[in-house]
């Protein structure tokens, strides 16, 4: 077996033996017998020590039927943690032919002394050494271990996304703000329309009001009884949006009582209408009564014109 036989000897050195953490020491190791000198040696596994690939080189020679040598390997070995650092050995297995066992050579590497050093990582490793020897809790350690053994399959919740009510809340939320803008929209302008329909109204019950007078006062008996009609007309259409012309006069009071009028105004507007009516169609038409005019008037303050 080629590299694993023959019989060796191993010494190894190591430079410097004080380094700051952060830093790096080289070790020489160099391994020397009969036979072909294996390719690797097996090297010490620490904490916060880490080993570079080495450089090799060999010097071989034969005679008499036999290979004798050596092989030196350099390495690199940086320090990262801070403190007293056992490296430990160096180690190699052979089969020895003349003996007929297997051996391992060796080489202690001993201690190397790691200072603190500028690298944040081993300044937190020194703060860490030093709270365990002062006896403070290492704040980690209730952190529990990773798991040795796979648990039950807990399968992965379903994403909102395949959820059948997701995409009706996504697409369903626009439209609802639309739908409620829209009637907003809408309540807004029926408002406004129905204001301006109220001043409206209000405005032809003024405007009639003062018709009347002017009529009365030119002996337009008849048309200043039209006028009084036409402004208790629009008044009612303003404050509770009956329209009279479609009613009898003697289904006035009771509409009037429906749509929320009191019942005191709703008997005055059926009064004032029917004498209305008897003014305009008296023979020659009479004089109209200051009072009746009066009466309008308050009538239309009552209702809001």
């Amino acid at each position: 077996i080629m590299g694993d036989v023959g019989s060796f000897s191993l010494q190894a050195q190591v430079e410097p033996r004080k380094v700051e953490a952060g830093g790096s020491v080289a070790v020489t190791a160099v391994l020397r017998g009969t036979g072909n000198p294996p390719a690797a040696l097996r090297l010490p596994e620490r904490k916060g020590v880490s080993w570079l690939e080495p450089e090799t080189r060999e010097t071989i020679e034969t005679g008499e039927g036999t290979v004798t040598g050596t092989r030196t390997f350099t390495y690199l070995v940086k320090m990262s943690e801070p403190g007293a650092i056992d490296l430990g050995d160096l180690s190699v297995s052979f089969w020895n032919p003349k003996l007929k066992e297997y051996q391992t050579a060796r080489a202690a590497l001993g201690q190397v002394e790691v200072a603190p050093g500028s690298d944040p990582a081993a300044v937190a490793a020194a703060a860490g050494s030093s709270a365990a020897s002062r006896g403070v809790a290492d704040p980690f350690a209730a952190i529990a271990p990773a798991r040795a053994a796979a648990g039950a399959y807990a399968p992965p919740g379903t994403p909102l996304s395949d959820r059948p009510w997701f995409w009706a809340l996504l697409l369903g939320a626009p439209a609802a703000v639309v739908l409620a803008q829209g009637a907003t929209s809408a309540a807004g302008g029926w408002k406004k329309r129905r204001l301006q329909h109220d001043e409206a109204a209000t405005t032809r019950a003024r405007k009639a009001l003062g018709e009347a007078r002017e009529c009365e006062q030119k002996g337009d008996h008849p048309g200043s009884a039209a006028a009084l009609e036409r402004a208790i007309v629009a008044a009612v259409e303003g404050a509770a949006g009956v329209r009279l012309r479609a009613l009898l006069t003697r289904d006035i009071g009771p509409r009037l009582r429906d749509a929320g009028l009191p019942g005191e105004d709703a008997d005055e507007v059926a009064a004032l209408i029917g004498e209305c009516e008897h003014q305009r169609f008296l023979p020659g038409g009479g004089a109209i009564d200051q009072a009746l005019c009066d009466r309008v008037a308050a009538l239309l303050r009552r209702l809001g014109s």
